[in-house]
Protein backbone atom coordinates (compact mmCIF):
# COMPACT_ATOMS: atom_id res chain seq x y z
CA UNK A 1 0.00 0.00 0.00
CA UNK A 2 1.20 3.39 -0.62
CA UNK A 3 1.81 5.47 2.05
CA UNK A 4 -0.10 9.05 2.29
CA UNK A 5 1.78 12.17 1.50
CA UNK A 6 2.99 14.01 4.80
CA UNK A 7 3.11 17.66 4.32
CA UNK A 8 5.14 18.52 6.77
CA UNK A 9 6.08 22.18 8.13
CA UNK A 10 9.92 22.77 8.88
CA UNK A 11 11.37 20.13 10.91
CA UNK A 12 14.11 17.83 10.62
CA UNK A 13 16.41 17.86 7.58
CA UNK A 14 13.88 15.38 5.38
CA UNK A 15 13.26 15.52 1.99
CA UNK A 16 10.10 14.45 1.32
CA UNK A 17 8.21 13.44 -1.42
CA UNK A 18 5.39 15.02 -2.29
CA UNK A 19 -31.16 23.50 5.55
CA UNK A 20 -33.04 21.96 2.41
CA UNK A 21 -35.16 24.00 -0.04
CA UNK A 22 -39.14 24.18 1.13
CA UNK A 23 -40.94 21.41 -0.40
CA UNK A 24 -37.67 20.74 -2.83
CA UNK A 25 -38.75 18.72 -5.85
CA UNK A 26 -35.50 16.10 -7.11
CA UNK A 27 -35.54 15.05 -10.20
CA UNK A 28 -33.20 13.36 -12.56
CA UNK A 29 -32.95 15.39 -15.99
CA UNK A 30 -31.21 14.47 -18.88
CA UNK A 31 -27.80 16.17 -20.05
CA UNK A 32 -28.52 19.30 -21.44
CA UNK A 33 -27.30 19.92 -25.13
CA UNK A 34 -23.47 20.31 -25.22
CA UNK A 35 -21.06 23.33 -26.02
CA UNK A 36 -18.11 23.49 -28.24
CA UNK A 37 -15.79 22.44 -25.58
CA UNK A 38 -17.90 20.12 -23.11
CA UNK A 39 -18.48 16.95 -25.08
CA UNK A 40 -19.99 13.34 -23.16
CA UNK A 41 -20.09 10.34 -24.68
CA UNK A 42 -23.00 9.79 -26.69
CA UNK A 43 -25.39 7.26 -25.23
CA UNK A 44 -22.82 7.38 -21.27
CA UNK A 45 -24.24 10.90 -20.06
CA UNK A 46 -24.26 11.37 -16.46
CA UNK A 47 -27.60 12.04 -15.26
CA UNK A 48 -28.08 15.98 -13.99
CA UNK A 49 -29.98 16.63 -10.46
CA UNK A 50 -32.79 18.99 -10.44
CA UNK A 51 -33.88 21.02 -7.21
CA UNK A 52 -36.68 23.53 -7.47
CA UNK A 53 -36.51 26.54 -5.37
CA UNK A 54 -38.30 30.00 -4.61
CA UNK A 55 -37.22 32.44 -6.76
CA UNK A 56 -37.71 35.18 -3.97
CA UNK A 57 -36.86 33.57 -0.54
CA UNK A 58 -33.43 32.04 0.70
CA UNK A 59 -33.12 28.52 -0.01
CA UNK A 60 -30.40 26.05 1.18
CA UNK A 61 -30.26 22.68 -1.09
CA UNK A 62 -28.80 19.45 0.84
CA UNK A 63 -26.50 18.13 -2.02
CA UNK A 64 -26.91 13.83 -2.09
CA UNK A 65 -23.17 13.54 -2.07
CA UNK A 66 -22.53 15.92 0.75
CA UNK A 67 -21.95 19.35 0.86
CA UNK A 68 -24.87 21.83 0.08
CA UNK A 69 -25.66 25.06 -2.28
CA UNK A 70 -26.71 28.49 -0.31
CA UNK A 71 -28.88 30.96 -2.64
CA UNK A 72 -29.89 34.34 -0.79
CA UNK A 73 -33.21 35.57 -1.32
CA UNK A 74 -34.29 37.62 -4.74
CA UNK A 75 -31.22 35.71 -6.23
CA UNK A 76 -32.44 35.81 -10.12
CA UNK A 77 -33.00 37.65 -12.92
CA UNK A 78 -34.42 36.36 -16.37
CA UNK A 79 -32.29 36.99 -19.98
CA UNK A 80 -33.10 40.27 -20.15
CA UNK A 81 -31.79 41.14 -16.45
CA UNK A 82 -35.55 41.78 -14.74
CA UNK A 83 -36.40 39.64 -11.37
CA UNK A 84 -37.74 36.39 -11.32
CA UNK A 85 -40.27 35.42 -9.27
CA UNK A 86 -42.21 32.31 -8.37
CA UNK A 87 -40.38 28.89 -9.19
CA UNK A 88 -36.64 28.25 -10.53
CA UNK A 89 -35.14 25.03 -11.28
CA UNK A 90 -31.23 24.32 -10.29
CA UNK A 91 -29.51 21.87 -12.32
CA UNK A 92 -26.72 20.21 -10.94
CA UNK A 93 -24.12 17.74 -11.70
CA UNK A 94 -20.70 16.87 -9.56
CA UNK A 95 -17.78 14.93 -10.62
CA UNK A 96 -15.44 12.80 -8.64
CA UNK A 97 -13.98 10.15 -9.98
CA UNK A 98 -12.04 9.62 -12.70
CA UNK A 99 -14.98 7.96 -14.66
CA UNK A 100 -17.20 11.07 -13.55
CA UNK A 101 -15.16 13.32 -15.13
CA UNK A 102 -14.19 11.48 -18.40
CA UNK A 103 -17.96 11.12 -18.79
CA UNK A 104 -18.87 14.55 -18.23
CA UNK A 105 -17.03 15.57 -21.69
CA UNK A 106 -15.54 18.19 -19.56
CA UNK A 107 -11.72 19.12 -21.10
CA UNK A 108 -9.15 18.47 -18.13
CA UNK A 109 -6.11 20.65 -19.18
CA UNK A 110 -4.92 24.20 -18.56
CA UNK A 111 -3.06 26.81 -20.45
CA UNK A 112 -1.33 29.44 -18.35
CA UNK A 113 1.84 31.93 -20.30
CA UNK A 114 1.40 29.49 -23.54
CA UNK A 115 2.16 26.41 -21.07
CA UNK A 116 -0.05 23.14 -21.16
CA UNK A 117 -0.52 21.41 -18.00
CA UNK A 118 -3.01 18.44 -16.81
CA UNK A 119 -5.82 19.44 -13.77
CA UNK A 120 -5.98 16.98 -11.00
CA UNK A 121 -9.87 17.49 -10.02
CA UNK A 122 -10.77 18.29 -6.33
CA UNK A 123 -13.89 18.26 -7.37
CA UNK A 124 -15.81 19.69 -10.13
CA UNK A 125 -19.74 20.72 -10.63
CA UNK A 126 -21.69 22.12 -13.34
CA UNK A 127 -24.72 24.59 -11.81
CA UNK A 128 -27.25 26.06 -13.84
CA UNK A 129 -31.00 27.62 -13.72
CA UNK A 130 -34.08 27.74 -15.48
CA UNK A 131 -37.98 28.88 -15.47
CA UNK A 132 -40.11 27.25 -17.23
CA UNK A 133 -37.69 26.20 -19.76
CA UNK A 134 -35.84 29.62 -20.26
CA UNK A 135 -32.31 30.70 -18.87
CA UNK A 136 -32.27 32.41 -15.72
CA UNK A 137 -28.91 34.47 -14.42
CA UNK A 138 -27.32 35.13 -10.65
CA UNK A 139 -28.51 38.61 -10.41
CA UNK A 140 -25.41 41.12 -10.79
CA UNK A 141 -25.75 41.81 -7.10
CA UNK A 142 -25.88 38.27 -5.53
CA UNK A 143 -23.63 35.36 -5.24
CA UNK A 144 -24.65 31.44 -5.15
CA UNK A 145 -22.26 29.74 -2.24
CA UNK A 146 -21.44 25.95 -3.15
CA UNK A 147 -19.96 23.99 -0.46
CA UNK A 148 -18.74 21.24 -2.60
CA UNK A 149 -17.66 18.01 -0.54
CA UNK A 150 -14.39 16.51 -1.99
CA UNK A 151 -13.31 12.79 -1.89
CA UNK A 152 -9.52 14.23 -3.42
CA UNK A 153 -7.29 14.64 0.14
CA UNK A 154 -4.91 17.23 -0.89
CA UNK A 155 -5.87 20.35 1.44
CA UNK A 156 -4.96 23.14 -1.14
CA UNK A 157 -6.76 23.49 -4.66
CA UNK A 158 -7.47 26.03 -6.92
CA UNK A 159 -10.26 26.97 -8.45
CA UNK A 160 -10.95 27.65 -11.74
CA UNK A 161 -13.97 28.69 -14.05
CA UNK A 162 -14.58 27.01 -17.50
CA UNK A 163 -15.35 29.04 -20.55
CA UNK A 164 -17.74 26.63 -21.86
CA UNK A 165 -17.18 27.85 -25.76
CA UNK A 166 -13.36 28.33 -25.65
CA UNK A 167 -13.05 24.81 -23.50
CA UNK A 168 -10.60 27.73 -21.23
CA UNK A 169 -10.18 27.20 -17.32
CA UNK A 170 -9.72 30.85 -15.74
CA UNK A 171 -8.03 31.21 -12.42
CA UNK A 172 -10.15 32.10 -9.89
CA UNK A 173 -8.88 31.46 -5.85
CA UNK A 174 -6.81 29.12 -3.82
CA UNK A 175 -8.34 27.79 -0.56
CA UNK A 176 -7.86 25.18 1.78
CA UNK A 177 -10.80 22.41 2.00
CA UNK A 178 -12.22 22.41 5.85
CA UNK A 179 -14.16 19.80 7.93
CA UNK A 180 -17.83 19.80 7.55
CA UNK A 181 -19.47 21.31 10.44
CA UNK A 182 -19.77 18.58 13.09
CA UNK A 183 -16.92 16.28 11.68
CA UNK A 184 -14.02 15.63 13.78
CA UNK A 185 -11.27 18.45 13.65
CA UNK A 186 -7.38 17.46 14.01
CA UNK A 187 -5.28 19.08 16.34
CA UNK A 188 -3.13 21.75 15.14
CA UNK A 189 0.51 20.31 15.00
CA UNK A 190 2.78 22.11 16.87
CA UNK A 191 5.68 23.65 15.43
CA UNK A 192 9.14 22.89 16.38
CA UNK A 193 12.40 24.77 16.48
CA UNK A 194 14.22 24.11 12.93
CA UNK A 195 18.14 22.98 13.04
CA UNK A 196 20.33 21.10 10.99
CA UNK A 197 17.20 19.47 9.31
CA UNK A 198 15.30 21.24 5.88
CA UNK A 199 12.41 19.57 4.43
CA UNK A 200 12.16 19.57 0.17
CA UNK A 201 8.59 18.23 -1.93
CA UNK A 202 10.50 15.69 -3.71
CA UNK A 203 9.99 12.18 -5.64
CA UNK A 204 13.24 10.57 -6.02
CA UNK A 205 13.32 8.55 -9.12
CA UNK A 206 14.45 5.17 -8.20
CA UNK A 207 15.83 2.68 -10.80
CA UNK A 208 14.71 -1.34 -9.65
CA UNK A 209 17.56 -2.88 -11.32
CA UNK A 210 20.23 -1.08 -9.51
CA UNK A 211 18.55 -0.26 -6.29
CA UNK A 212 16.13 -3.72 -5.83
CA UNK A 213 16.39 -2.91 -2.11
CA UNK A 214 14.25 0.50 -1.97
CA UNK A 215 10.21 0.39 -2.39
CA UNK A 216 9.39 3.94 -3.28
CA UNK A 217 5.94 2.97 -1.84
CA UNK A 218 7.21 2.42 1.86
CA UNK A 219 9.61 6.32 1.38
CA UNK A 220 8.25 9.00 3.33
CA UNK A 221 11.27 10.98 2.64
CA UNK A 222 15.40 11.85 3.45
CA UNK A 223 17.31 12.36 5.93
CA UNK A 224 20.00 14.88 4.82
CA UNK A 225 22.51 16.49 6.71
CA UNK A 226 22.53 20.58 6.16
CA UNK A 227 25.71 21.23 7.19
CA UNK A 228 26.80 19.67 3.57
CA UNK A 229 24.81 22.49 2.30
CA UNK A 230 25.51 26.18 2.02
CA UNK A 231 23.06 28.56 3.33
CA UNK A 232 22.76 29.96 -0.15
CA UNK A 233 22.64 26.39 -1.87
CA UNK A 234 19.76 25.65 1.07
CA UNK A 235 17.80 28.46 -0.47
CA UNK A 236 17.82 27.54 -3.92
CA UNK A 237 16.78 24.53 -2.94
CA UNK A 238 13.85 25.95 -1.44
CA UNK A 239 13.22 28.59 -3.97
CA UNK A 240 11.74 26.07 -6.97
CA UNK A 241 10.51 22.56 -7.20
CA UNK A 242 13.16 19.69 -7.12
CA UNK A 243 13.20 16.52 -9.10
CA UNK A 244 15.41 14.15 -8.02
CA UNK A 245 17.01 10.59 -8.63
CA UNK A 246 19.06 8.10 -6.75
CA UNK A 247 22.81 8.37 -8.57
CA UNK A 248 24.75 6.22 -5.83
CA UNK A 249 24.73 4.14 -3.04
CA UNK A 250 27.65 3.86 -0.06
CA UNK A 251 26.58 1.59 2.71
CA UNK A 252 23.08 3.22 4.04
CA UNK A 253 23.52 6.49 2.43
CA UNK A 254 22.44 7.14 -1.16
CA UNK A 255 23.23 10.11 -3.17
CA UNK A 256 20.21 11.84 -4.90
CA UNK A 257 21.09 13.89 -7.89
CA UNK A 258 18.57 16.89 -7.29
CA UNK A 259 17.54 19.47 -9.90
CA UNK A 260 15.79 22.88 -10.25
CA UNK A 261 15.79 25.89 -12.12
CA UNK A 262 18.51 27.09 -9.52
CA UNK A 263 20.50 24.72 -8.74
CA UNK A 264 21.72 21.23 -9.66
CA UNK A 265 23.82 19.21 -6.97
CA UNK A 266 24.77 15.85 -5.57
CA UNK A 267 23.47 15.35 -1.75
CA UNK A 268 24.18 12.43 0.29
CA UNK A 269 21.25 10.83 2.15
CA UNK A 270 19.14 7.72 3.46
CA UNK A 271 15.62 7.04 3.29
CA UNK A 272 12.92 7.68 5.63
CA UNK A 273 10.60 4.62 6.00
CA UNK A 274 7.68 3.46 9.19
CA UNK A 275 10.38 1.59 9.96
CA UNK A 276 13.47 3.65 10.11
CA UNK A 277 12.20 7.29 11.32
CA UNK A 278 14.07 10.42 11.32
CA UNK A 279 17.21 10.26 13.49
CA UNK A 280 16.53 13.39 15.75
CA UNK A 281 13.84 12.35 18.67
CA UNK A 282 11.91 15.51 17.77
CA UNK A 283 12.05 14.76 14.14
CA UNK A 284 9.84 11.67 15.00
CA UNK A 285 7.99 12.81 17.42
CA UNK A 286 7.28 15.43 14.68
CA UNK A 287 6.45 12.76 11.85
CA UNK A 288 4.27 10.52 13.97
CA UNK A 289 2.14 13.83 14.73
CA UNK A 290 1.80 14.58 11.15
CA UNK A 291 0.95 10.77 10.18
CA UNK A 292 -1.71 10.99 12.52
CA UNK A 293 -3.23 14.30 11.11
CA UNK A 294 -2.73 13.33 7.66
CA UNK A 295 -4.98 9.75 8.59
CA UNK A 296 -7.52 11.70 10.23
CA UNK A 297 -8.01 14.45 7.15
CA UNK A 298 -7.84 10.65 4.62
CA UNK A 299 -10.35 9.42 6.43
CA UNK A 300 -12.58 12.35 6.58
CA UNK A 301 -11.71 13.06 2.55
CA UNK A 302 -13.14 9.00 2.20
CA UNK A 303 -16.21 9.58 3.89
CA UNK A 304 -17.07 13.24 2.00
CA UNK A 305 -16.47 15.12 5.20
CA UNK A 306 -14.15 17.46 3.55
CA UNK A 307 -16.00 20.92 2.00
CA UNK A 308 -14.39 23.07 -0.58
CA UNK A 309 -16.27 26.20 -0.32
CA UNK A 310 -16.89 29.25 -2.46
CA UNK A 311 -19.23 32.00 -3.52
CA UNK A 312 -20.43 32.06 -7.46
CA UNK A 313 -21.32 35.02 -9.60
CA UNK A 314 -22.88 33.14 -12.69
CA UNK A 315 -23.89 29.54 -13.28
CA UNK A 316 -21.51 27.25 -15.01
CA UNK A 317 -19.41 24.81 -14.85
CA UNK A 318 -16.40 25.00 -12.13
CA UNK A 319 -13.39 22.82 -10.98
CA UNK A 320 -10.88 22.78 -7.91
CA UNK A 321 -7.60 21.34 -9.02
CA UNK A 322 -4.40 21.68 -8.85
CA UNK A 323 -1.70 21.15 -11.59
CA UNK A 324 0.01 17.42 -12.20
CA UNK A 325 3.60 17.99 -11.43
CA UNK A 326 5.32 14.64 -11.96
CA UNK A 327 8.30 14.09 -13.11
CA UNK A 328 7.35 13.33 -16.80
CA UNK A 329 8.47 11.94 -20.31
CA UNK A 330 6.86 13.50 -23.21
CA UNK A 331 6.23 10.95 -26.34
CA UNK A 332 4.52 11.33 -29.95
CA UNK A 333 1.99 8.22 -29.85
CA UNK A 334 -0.33 6.19 -32.46
CA UNK A 335 -3.28 4.71 -31.17
CA UNK A 336 -4.62 1.42 -33.54
CA UNK A 337 -7.86 0.07 -33.17
CA UNK A 338 -8.02 -2.79 -34.82
CA UNK A 339 -10.25 -3.02 -37.84
CA UNK A 340 -11.50 0.51 -37.27
CA UNK A 341 -10.20 4.29 -38.72
CA UNK A 342 -9.19 4.79 -34.87
CA UNK A 343 -10.54 8.82 -34.09
CA UNK A 344 -13.69 8.48 -35.93
CA UNK A 345 -14.48 5.70 -34.27
CA UNK A 346 -13.77 6.15 -30.82
CA UNK A 347 -13.09 8.29 -27.93
CA UNK A 348 -9.48 8.26 -25.86
CA UNK A 349 -8.28 8.88 -22.58
CA UNK A 350 -4.83 8.69 -20.92
CA UNK A 351 -5.63 7.08 -17.16
CA UNK A 352 -3.26 7.89 -14.43
CA UNK A 353 -5.31 6.40 -11.21
CA UNK A 354 -2.78 6.96 -8.80
CA UNK A 355 -2.26 10.54 -9.21
CA UNK A 356 -6.49 10.92 -9.51
CA UNK A 357 -4.90 12.62 -13.62
CA UNK A 358 -7.51 11.53 -16.77
CA UNK A 359 -7.10 13.39 -19.65
CA UNK A 360 -8.92 13.39 -23.11
CA UNK A 361 -6.32 12.72 -25.97
CA UNK A 362 -6.85 11.60 -29.59
CA UNK A 363 -5.70 8.91 -31.97
CA UNK A 364 -2.25 10.65 -32.48
CA UNK A 365 -0.98 12.74 -29.58
CA UNK A 366 1.83 13.35 -27.72
CA UNK A 367 0.93 12.18 -24.14
CA UNK A 368 3.19 12.66 -20.72
CA UNK A 369 4.18 9.30 -19.37
CA UNK A 370 5.16 9.46 -15.50
CA UNK A 371 8.71 7.99 -14.82
CA UNK A 372 7.66 6.60 -11.71
CA UNK A 373 3.52 6.11 -11.71
CA UNK A 374 1.67 3.35 -13.57
CA UNK A 375 -0.92 4.76 -16.42
CA UNK A 376 -2.92 3.39 -19.30
CA UNK A 377 -4.64 4.27 -22.10
CA UNK A 378 -8.58 3.64 -22.36
CA UNK A 379 -10.93 4.22 -25.67
CA UNK A 380 -15.08 3.47 -26.07
CA UNK A 381 -15.76 3.29 -29.41
CA UNK A 382 -19.23 4.44 -30.79
CA UNK A 383 -20.44 0.66 -30.55
CA UNK A 384 -19.39 1.37 -26.59
CA UNK A 385 -16.47 -1.51 -26.70
CA UNK A 386 -13.65 -0.72 -25.12
CA UNK A 387 -10.23 -1.29 -25.57
CA UNK A 388 -6.65 -0.25 -23.93
CA UNK A 389 -3.10 0.24 -24.16
CA UNK A 390 -1.55 -1.52 -20.39
CA UNK A 391 1.33 0.37 -18.42
CA UNK A 392 3.18 -2.53 -19.55
CA UNK A 393 3.24 -1.61 -22.89
CA UNK A 394 4.12 2.14 -21.83
CA UNK A 395 7.03 1.15 -20.13
CA UNK A 396 8.30 1.56 -23.47
CA UNK A 397 8.42 5.09 -23.47
CA UNK A 398 9.71 5.40 -20.06
CA UNK A 399 13.13 3.04 -21.54
CA UNK A 400 13.69 4.40 -24.20
CA UNK A 401 12.47 7.91 -23.05
CA UNK A 402 10.36 9.39 -25.33
CA UNK A 403 13.23 9.49 -27.96
CA UNK A 404 11.08 7.74 -31.16
CA UNK A 405 7.05 8.02 -31.76
CA UNK A 406 5.16 4.86 -30.87
CA UNK A 407 2.57 2.89 -32.36
CA UNK A 408 0.31 0.86 -30.15
CA UNK A 409 -2.12 -1.97 -31.50
CA UNK A 410 -4.89 -1.65 -28.73
CA UNK A 411 -6.42 -4.57 -26.67
CA UNK A 412 -10.13 -5.32 -26.39
CA UNK A 413 -11.60 -5.92 -23.02
CA UNK A 414 -14.23 -8.23 -23.11
CA UNK A 415 -17.80 -6.70 -23.12
CA UNK A 416 -19.63 -3.66 -23.75
CA UNK A 417 -19.88 -0.37 -21.61
CA UNK A 418 -23.89 0.02 -21.72
CA UNK A 419 -24.09 2.76 -18.86
CA UNK A 420 -22.08 5.29 -16.63
CA UNK A 421 -21.79 2.87 -14.07
CA UNK A 422 -19.66 0.82 -16.49
CA UNK A 423 -16.81 3.56 -16.89
CA UNK A 424 -14.80 2.61 -13.50
CA UNK A 425 -15.50 -1.29 -14.07
CA UNK A 426 -13.58 -1.44 -17.51
CA UNK A 427 -11.01 1.21 -16.37
CA UNK A 428 -10.06 -1.73 -13.14
CA UNK A 429 -9.56 -4.10 -16.23
CA UNK A 430 -7.52 -2.04 -18.09
CA UNK A 431 -4.82 -1.21 -15.19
Amino acid sequence: MKAPYIPLVAVPLLIFSCGSPKNSDETTANVPGQTSSIQPIKGLELPVKTFTVSATEASTIELPNGGNIVIPANAFVDESGKPVSGKVDISWQEFHSLSDIALSGIPMQYDSAGVSSDLISGGMFTIDGSQKNKPVNIAPDKKVEVNLATRNPQPDMNFYALDEKSGKWAYKSSATAQPEPGAPVAQETPKTTPHQFMTLDVNAKINKQTFPELNPDDILGWEVNADDLSKEDQKKIKSATCTAEIAAKKGKQYTLHIKNKYIEKDISGRPITFDNPPSKSDARKTMDEQVLEMKDYLALAEKGELIRSISIPNFGTYNWDCMYKEPSISADVTLDIPNTNGEDFATFFFVCPEKKRIIKIKSHDKIKVSALVPAFIIAITKRKEVFTVRDKQLKQIRENKGERDFTFMMDQVPGRMDKPADMERFMDRCK
